[in-house]
């Protein structure tokens, strides 16, 4: 949780520093539409865990990979219409929320709305580190990932400002995820993606990419995108 902290407060701090108030505000207006994405799976933790224990009580290790992938494609369907929103149609989304000076955090909701999607939507890997007692693990790469963010925050909020760090903010969560995957795939036995659940996040990416596409192109109404944002999900 500490070093959670550090990465978010440590790129405000440099936004900031370098680039004044104003582009901290375009920066923190998206920060809490863009945590929306993890609502879903926050609320699948008070369940997980208990029913994970029980499993591994009874080394049920079939059951185990049974119950993440399951938990995990329940996350992903559950959370697709927010991600969708907050994702392709950002644009208009902040400038009917936030008015027409925020117009600029479109871009940043977006990235920070794909890093956040993609942790949720992989799953509870780090519960379930935690479920088979893996910490060291679990404390190498929060230490590891959150060092790195804070010097790829150093190299690019100078030079890019609130856009930089919201790439920045979205890589490291994709990073830490793959990381938290790796470590379950080697230290539980849970399996990476297969044939059902790939085709799964693979349709999800191309109905988001297309929606994005073309809100960028044609620059749909917000009333028309959700429309299609349904549709999509």
């Amino acid at each position: 949780d500490l070093f959670l902290i550090l990465r978010g407060t440590f790129a405000v701090l440099l936004l900031e520093h370098f680039h004044g108030s104003e582009t901290v505000a375009a920066y923190q207006a998206a920060v809490p539409v863009a945590r929306l994405n993890t609502i879903v799976r926050a609320s699948f933790t008070f369940l997980f865990v208990p029913a994970a224990m029980r499993l591994l009580l009874r080394g049920d290790r079939d059951g185990m990979d049974d119950l993440y992938w399951k938990s995990a494609i329940w996350i992903t369907l559950l959370t697709l219409p927010i991600f969708v929103v907050t994702f392709a149609l950002s644009d208009p989304l902040t400038v009917r929320m936030f008015g027409n000076r925020y117009a600029d955090s479109g871009f940043i909701l977006s990235c920070l709305a794909l890093g956040q999607f993609f942790s949720s939507s992989l799953g509870l890997n780090a519960l379930m580190l935690r479920v088979y007692g893996r910490v060291r693990y679990i404390m190498a790469t929060d230490v590891a990932v959150s060092i790195l963010a804070v010097v790829a925050h150093g190299l690019v909020i100078p030079r890019f400002g609130a856009a930089g760090a919201a790439v920045v903010s979205c890589s490291v969560m994709v990073l830490h995820c793959i990381l938290g995957q790796v470590g379950l795939y080697h230290g539980t036995g849970v399996h990476l993606l297969n044939g059902p659940y790939l085709r799964l996040y693979a349709s999800i990416a191309a109905g988001s990419g297309a929606l994005l596409l073309g809100q960028r192109f044609f620059g749909f109404p917000l009333g028309a995108g959700l429309a299609l944002g349904a549709g999509v999900s």
